[in-house]
């Protein structure tokens, strides 16, 4: 039994006609009557009374079409749900924060799909550090990236491995001259705009003056911008410095060409960027996490996209 003789037979009870299922089908008559014959022919039974009228179902007829109609219903539902878990082996849910997703993942997902796999699909997430972690700690995230300056809370069901690190510097109109290492104390005596706290780039900057023992309220805060780039927007015009890690201002500074780099003699300096993932995650995640460790490796401790936009912005504007 073929199951195109099962829907053929299933439209024409539907429709109490060869005819009309033939035009639904897009089907000659002939071939929907040997649909039919050959299930009653599998089934030992008459499926239909055929007549003037049309055809319409033997009582026998009215048994096996309610029983093939929930015999295909379920199938259709197996296939769909074998199809589903095809395209979830071969999907990465990613978690990931702002920095991270703008500057790390793009680089790695591409890498990954050059050299490993490169029928692996991903769908990213965006959020705090909270967010990403929670994500990965329930299921709902294969791996997440994050950035940060402190130590990483530890659980024990996650598994943290360090990336890449990156620096903060103040970003500045160049006719004002700031290069060299410029002291975290000096910074007061200029004007400041700065990324609004409550994003992702901001909240960091913010923790980073906190733990250099710098309070932004004691800055000369000339005005907060949603972003990076209405920031070095607002420096390239004069309105003030700002300060933020190197990799941010990766692909922006091509833009102005009145901007200077400096970097910053602080306490703390450094910015790290971590993968997560679960102790118990699955083989595919295994495998991209084996990727990021020989790509951590070969990189020397950091990635080359981040190193690489470093050097290429330092050099440009310092």
């Amino acid at each position: 039994m073929k199951l195109s003789s099962i829907r053929v037979f299933l439209v024409a009870a539907e429709h109490n006609s060869f005819r009309e299922a033939a035009k639904k089908l897009g089907l000659t008559v002939a071939t929907v009557s040997n649909h039919v014959a050959s299930l009653e022919s599998f089934l030992g039974v008459k499926l239909f009374e055929r007549g003037a009228r049309g055809a319409s179902l033997t009582p026998e007829g009215r048994v096996v079409y309610r029983d093939l109609k929930r015999l295909l219903e379920g199938l259709l539902e197996i296939k769909s749900k074998v199809e589903e878990l095809g395209l979830r082996s071969n999907l990465l849910t990613v978690a990931s924060m702002e920095l991270s997703i703008e500057h790390v993942v793009p680089c790695v997902i591409s890498k990954f799909k050059e050299n490993v796999n490169p029928n692996m699909s991903f769908m990213l997430k965006r959020g705090d550090e909270a967010y990403c972690i929670g994500e990965v700690r329930v299921g709902k995230a294969d791996i997440a990236f994050i950035e940060g300056i402190e130590k990483r809370a530890e659980w024990s069901d996650v598994e943290y491995m360090e990336l890449a690190t990156d620096r903060f510097v103040v970003v500045s109109p160049a006719k004002w001259g700031l290069k060299g290492r410029v002291k975290m104390e000096d910074l007061r005596g200029y004007p400041v705009v700065m990324c609004d706290p409550k994003s992702g780039m901001g909240s960091l900057v913010y923790r980073y003056l906190e733990l250099n023992e710098v309070e932004p309220a004691t800055l000369n805060v000339k005005a907060v911008f949603p972003s990076v780039t209405s920031t070095l927007t607002a420096v390239s015009q004069g309105l003030g410095l700002t300060i933020t890690p190197l990799t941010s201002i990766r692909g922006l500074v091509g833009d102005y060409h009145d901007l200077r780099v400096a970097s910053i003699k602080s306490r703390v300096e450094k910015i790290s960027f971590h993968a997560v993932k679960r102790r118990d995650a699955s083989s595919k995640v295994e495998e991209f996490w084996g990727f990021l460790e020989k790509l951590k490796e070969e990189a020397k401790g950091s990635l080359p996209c981040v190193r690489v936009a470093s050097e290429r912005i330092w050099r440009m504007i310092r």
